[in-house]
């Protein structure tokens, strides 16, 4: 007999982690890949705090597409927020955007939803974004992008799992026009 005894939380982690991939080796099936190409998104964010419930954002981002082997686009992103409760985010953001063969400039608004409380380590939200792109000589662009986002923070590392879709509001007709789903990885400095 051992002289060592496991710990109830161990324990409990290991019954946790069969049951998982007991979970997820049957969805195996059900996993894909994109078969056009890969893209890497890398930014650089900054937010200062102006009051309790207003801060300011700024963010540089470079997208490389054809397998991660070609300039896409580049971004600067600057804007406010604006958080009277935890569960709840009013955005206003400026956008302009460099690509290889145009430049233009977007206007948002983001109007945000958490959950009052976390479940376990999971915080689901919702963010409804309404945007006009301009670019010129051409009419604006107007979306409204419904996104769902399940996040985890551990310590410092933020792990996301996203789904959006793009509504395109226009003359001719309005439509879902394309959707994005998205897995991401940050890590906070401060």
């Amino acid at each position: 007999m051992s002289r060592y005894r496991r710990s109830p939380m161990i324990l409990a982690a290991n019954r946790l982690k069969s049951l998982f991939f007991a979970l997820i080796f049957p969805c195996c099936t059900l996993v894909f890949a994109q078969s056009e190409d890969l893209e890497l998104w890398k930014s650089v964010a900054f937010e200062k705090r102006i009051s309790k419930q207003v801060s300011l954002a700024f963010e540089e981002q470079i997208r490389l597409n054809n397998n991660v082997s070609q300039l896409k686009s580049t971004f600067i992103d600057a804007g406010v927020d604006y958080t009277p409760i935890r569960s709840f985010r009013l955005a206003l953001g400026y956008r302009y955007v460099n690509r290889l063969r145009s430049t233009d400039q977007r206007l948002y608004t983001d109007f945000t939803l958490r959950t009052p409380r976390k479940y376990k380590v999971l915080e689901p939200s919702i963010r409804f974004r309404y945007q006009e792109d301009y670019e010129r000589g051409e009419l604006p662009e107007r979306y409204f992008r419904p996104k769902i986002s399940l996040n985890s923070a551990i310590q410092k590392l933020r792990l996301s799992l996203n789904g959006e879709l793009f509504y395109h509001l226009s003359n001719e007709g309005n439509k879902f026009d394309r959707y994005r789903t998205a897995i991401s990885l940050s890590r906070s400095i401060s």
